[in-house]
């Protein structure tokens, strides 16, 4: 199947990890149904290798004014807006 290319880069990421969770933020106008399916492909496929994995919506833009991409763990965090596009502006597959 074909997949945005946020949750391939993620996919690739937790291959051979300790990751345990997943949790993704966005902004409520960036989420149609086309990224929830793709959501939903992508947790059921996270749960076969252990990691529960979240998708929430920011419903208030002011609240979304810190825009990036961050990979947190218990001992380092990491900004990585230069590896992702935004979700929104992904090609879609047919």
């Amino acid at each position: 199947t074909c997949a945005l290319p946020i949750f391939d880069l993620l996919i690739d990421g937790v291959k051979g990890s300790k990751i345990k969770q997943i949790k993704i933020i966005s902004i409520v106008n960036n989420i149609d149904y086309r990224i929830r399916s793709q959501f939903i492909r992508f947790r059921d496929e996270m749960a076969t290798k252990g990691i529960v994995c979240e998708m929430r919506a920011i419903a208030n833009p002011a609240l979304f004014k810190n825009h990036d991409r961050w990979i947190v763990s218990k001992n380092k965090i990491f900004n990585t807006w230069m590896f992702a596009k935004p979700i929104h502006s992904a090609s879609y597959c047919s």
